[in-house]
């Protein structure tokens, strides 16, 4: 609490002048009034302090994208299931006792488990402040592939009128496209 109280109190009436080895790449304000004591300014120039790599970091925006398909997928996957199919599954008539429902029902949601932990991954690499490595690149690479094939499996042996596997299609798209616009 006492830091607190010193924190909050006056700057001191004069501060002594900083070393120059301290005050290197920055310039000191002097006022005119010699009532005022001059404390020394960081007067940085933006520019100068962005990184040369900061340009490419909107690239990554594909990412996010992607990764907001993937959340948006599992949520209709889950819900969609439980709302429309489940209701409408009777053991009886498909044939199925309880426990092959319940072992159905597992394995739905862990359909939708994994579109949501691929877009977590992706949101992650996507917010990452430094370089992408060459492990993530392979991450990204594997799940557009996972992608991929989903979406070709979709539309080649379901129905191509259907759009979920074009959504999977467009979601690799993403994926490859933003891998290839970061560097």
């Amino acid at each position: 609490m006492y830091g607190f109280r010193v924190w909050l109190s006056a700057p001191p009436a004069t501060a002594p002048p900083l070393p120059p080895s301290q005050i290197s790449n920055h310039k000191q304000i002097a006022t005119t009034s010699s009532d005022r004591p001059t404390f020394p300014t960081y007067n940085h120039s933006f520019d100068t302090s962005r990184s040369r790599l900061s340009s490419y970091t909107m690239t990554r925006l594909l990412f996010l994208l992607a990764a907001l398909l993937s959340f948006f997928g599992a949520f209709g996957h889950a819900y969609l299931g439980e709302r429309e199919i489940f209701p409408k599954l009777h053991p009886s008539a498909a044939g199925l006792n309880p426990p092959a429902v319940r072992i159905l029902r597992v394995t739905w949601h862990t359909a939708s488990l994994s579109f949501a932990c691929w877009g977590s991954v992706l949101t992650m690499l996507a917010c990452k402040s430094g370089l992408l490595s060459r492990e993530d690149r392979y991450i990204v690479a594997g799940i557009s592939v996972w992608y991929a094939l989903t979406g070709i499996g979709c539309v080649k042996y379901w129905d191509r009128k259907k759009p979920q596997g074009w959504s999977f299609l467009a979601i690799s798209g993403l994926i490859q496209l933003g891998l290839m616009l970061t560097p």
